[in-house]
């Protein structure tokens, strides 16, 4: 009976609480708290790899594209500009300045030629169009937001520390803080 009052009592403190064990111990961390935190409470993690995430941007890709691939002396090249908001969507795709919502000008030879065929529409992502259309020639990305009095946003610093504990956990950092355990 002692210990289903030990459980009544912990329950609803456990939903509301950020506090975590640390993994292979019963030392407290918590959200927010620093690698240095962690590591003074947990030990040194077994793995740790930190990447860098740079915030998306909205971009526009450039594609050309010989215009009639059966003439063996092409007389004119299409030039097909896809763009993407800053969640990699596309938001307008124009081909020689006329807007479209659909194109099938993607396929093989993006730049030296063209086989035509693959289709892409506004809504697609950026890696359905990479996939259908391939690398592009140009990429134009906007680096300042169009609100200049707003700064742009800093690249976002992800921190994995992998513990071999039993369970296996692995606590993950944003710019040096605790954001969650897996």
């Amino acid at each position: 009976m002692k210990n289903k009052w030990i459980y009544f009592l912990l329950l609803p403190y456990s939903t509301a609480s950020v506090a975590l064990f640390c993994p292979g111990n019963f030392n407290q961390i918590n959200l927010g708290d620093t690698t240095a935190q962690v590591i003074a409470q947990c030990g040194k993690p077994d793995e740790e790899k930190t990447t860098k995430v740079e915030p998306t941007q909205p971009q526009e890709w450039n594609y050309y594209m010989v215009a009639d691939p059966s003439n063996s002396s092409p007389q004119g090249s299409l030039k097909m500009s896809v763009a993407f908001d800053a969640n990699k969507k596309v938001v307008n795709i124009t081909v020689n300045g006329t807007s479209l919502v659909s194109t099938t000008l993607c396929g093989g030879n993006i730049g030296g030629g063209y086989a035509g065929g693959n289709n892409i529409q506004l809504g697609d992502t950026a890696d359905t169009v990479k996939t259908n259309c391939g690398k592009p020639m140009f990429i134009n990305q906007n680096t300042t937001p169009a609100d200049t009095s707003q700064p742009t946003t800093p690249a976002t610093e992800l921190t994995e520390y992998k513990y071999h504990s039993t369970p296996p956990a692995t606590l993950i950092f944003e710019n040096g803080k605790l954001k969650e355990r897996k």
